[in-house]
């Protein structure tokens, strides 16, 4: 089960909770005026660590930050 800002997703639906969490993580670094345009490392990056102050507030619940990955094609 993942649980990401309230909304909860069972283990079947990995994958609507991996779009969740980087639409999530996408509107956050919009509303903070971010974009690494083509830079995927950058994103990368910045995922983990927006993820992982995430979980330590209880934001994201330890399996949606250990299991789920970012989505689209900036992070590849």
């Amino acid at each position: 089960m993942y649980t990401i800002f309230g909304r909860t997703f069972d283990e079947s639906e990995s994958l609507l909770a991996e779009r969740y969490l980087t639409r999530v993580f996408l509107d956050a670094m919009s509303d903070c005026g971010i974009d690494h345009g083509d830079d995927s490392a950058a994103w990368r990056t910045d995922f983990s660590s927006v993820t992982d102050g995430w979980n330590r507030d209880g934001e994201i619940c330890d399996s949606a930050y250990n299991d789920l990955c970012p989505v689209g094609s900036m992070f590849a």
